[in-house]
């Protein structure tokens, strides 16, 4: 089976889930924004304000999309040029200000970069089709790499019990989203798996964290759950196909599509 065949395999697995379920939730804890009004209906909607956007500088990809991380002060998103390549080192890495100036860019070690992750000192980056993370400096030297889970250990389908998706940093662990097998993971800087939770199947485009919350943005909506896993509320996301997102401390940075061009929105969290 080839690179691309891959690829679009994980995709449509992702468009089977259900993207209209209605869920009622109680919004009841501290720290977070009480960010839906139960029960709420998962559909399109515009719940949060559009305060800016910035166009994302990236070739169209049919097989994949870009992702993107807050670092400090600035966005760092990732680019697979088509048409995709089953060689490592083709695909980029890019630092972006807010402003949408691309200042540096370095060639990711790996395949395929699928998820990124800033941790206050490095880069973490998920290489799906290697199952493997990788530290990075913010100019993509290697620091250490280390494969995820076990590739071996399969399901009845064949499809491996534990991997690597998209990640966020809440300031202490790593976290995975397993969008295949709609887990998320709570994971050490080794990689160890320190507990792990169901995860919505209606929401797969990314995931990140305030330090308290973990939000999940993609497609028609953006999910918040504690870090025991429990569901906190739901709200729609203003876009009909939104992706990942990240969250700079006050706002998030959702990435989205027209089905030509990719723009980096900024929403009020609150």
């Amino acid at each position: 089976m080839s690179l691309e065949d891959l690829v679009q395999r994980a995709r449509n697995t992702i468009a089977k889930a259900a993207l209209s379920i209605t869920l009622a939730v109680t919004p009841a804890y501290s720290g977070c924004s009480d960010i839906a009004v139960p029960p709420y209906s998962c559909s399109i909607g515009a719940n949060h304000i559009v305060v800016d956007y910035i166009p994302l500088p990236v070739m169209k990809n049919p097989y994949t999309y870009p992702e993107v991380c807050w670092n400090e002060d600035s966005l760092w998103f990732t680019e697979v040029p088509p048409p995709m390549s089953d060689a490592k080192g083709n695909n980029i890495i890019s630092q972006l200000t807010p402003t949408g100036q691309v200042t540096s860019s370095f060639h990711f070690p790996g395949y395929l970069p699928a998820s990124l992750v800033y941790d206050g000192e490095f880069l973490w980056v998920a290489d799906v089709m290697a199952s493997e993370m990788y530290k990075l400096t913010t100019q993509g030297k290697v620091v250490e790499s280390f494969q995820f889970g076990n590739p071996g250990n399969v399901s009845s389908s064949g499809v491996p019990v534990d991997m690597l998706g998209d990640l966020a940093w809440d300031g202490e662990h790593l976290w995975n989203l397993d969008y295949v097998n709609h887990k998320m993971q709570k994971l050490t800087r080794s990689g160890e798996i320190v507990d792990s939770y169901e995860s919505p199947g209606i929401s797969s485009g990314g995931i990140t964290s305030d330090g308290e919350c973990l939000y999940f943005g993609g497609y028609y909506s953006i999910i918040a759950f504690n870090k025991n896993g429990e569901l906190l509320g739901v709200m729609a996301s203003p876009f009909d196909y939104a992706l990942d997102l990240t969250f700079d401390g006050k706002y998030f940075w959702q990435i989205a599509h027209d089905g030509e061009n990719y723009k980096l929105f900024k929403l009020d969290k609150e």
